[in-house]
């Protein structure tokens, strides 16, 4: 029997593995190909994000947003049907990751309500939240005085037991209530959950310069500092907080 010939989306996927591991210049020229043979390939934008964004984050979100759309696309006519299962079929995940890029580009630009949009849309679109969206989402909340959909997202994940969950839980309830016995215990459980956070919140110690992966281990410092990219500054910006912070630590 005559093997199939490849579709031009298989051709496109192949470019689009040889992009991953090409220099910058020539990664561009190949997801250019890619796209003209495939233009809803949403994964072909995100690279095209990644290659823009240490020169320029806005025209990063502008692919980021055209994977979005590509993605859209792709998904086509079971985007509705499919809403509250996403990731659990393969066609949506590449809309879910741009999704992700836009929600990661905005909060960098500042533009924190676009951001939130974002991510509270992800968790509509799959409550189960394989990409972890809620621990973003809920240090952004904190950070910018969201309580009630704090509250909500709070109480939609009440068993989530990490560091990366329960930080932002301790600040919001210093945030709203002060130093009680009920804030102070959910900063006790927090750092139960990771030692390294507070030491580094205080600038006791500083992190190795590559310790911020793509990936982390419960309960290790490359948690903590995932932790810290998106919750440092609700600490960071309320002295208040970081006083409290220093005497639990002071106390503990």
């Amino acid at each position: 029997m005559k093997p199939e010939e490849p579709t031009n989306e298989d051709r496109a996927q192949e470019l689009l593995y040889d992009a991953y591991e090409a220099e910058p210049e020539h990664a561009v020229s190949l997801v250019r190909q890619v796209l003209k043979l495939d233009p809803d390939n949403a994964d072909a934008y995100l690279l095209l994000a990644d290659l823009a964004y240490a020169s320029d984050t806005t025209l990063a979100l502008d692919y980021a947003r055209k994977g979005v759309a590509a993605g859209k696309r792709r998904i086509g006519k079971k985007f509705r049907s499919l809403r509250g299962q996403f990731w659990g079929f393969l066609e949506t995940r590449p809309y879910m990751r741009a999704k992700l890029e836009c929600a990661t580009l905005l909060y960098e630009l500042d533009r924190i309500d676009e951001c939130l949009a974002e991510y509270a849309e992800l968790i509509e679109l799959n409550p189960l939240d394989n990409q972890g969206n809620r621990y973003p989402y809920a240090s952004v909340l904190v950070e910018s005085g969201r309580w009630k959909e704090y509250a909500e997202l709070q109480e939609r994940y009440a068993e989530e037991s990490s560091a990366m969950w329960l930080f932002p839980y301790a600040l919001y309830r210093f945030k709203t209530e002060g130093d009680t016995p009920v804030s102070l215990e959910a900063l006790r459980q927090a750092d139960l959950a990771n030692a390294h956070v507070i030491p580094l919140l205080l600038r006791e110690v500083e992190p190795e310069e590559d310790l911020l992966k793509d990936y982390y281990s419960p309960g290790d410092e490359t948690e903590a500092l995932t932790y810290l990219h998106w919750g440092v500054h609700g600490w960071l910006d309320d002295a208040a907080a970081l006083e409290w912070l220093s005497a639990y630590r002071l106390s503990s």
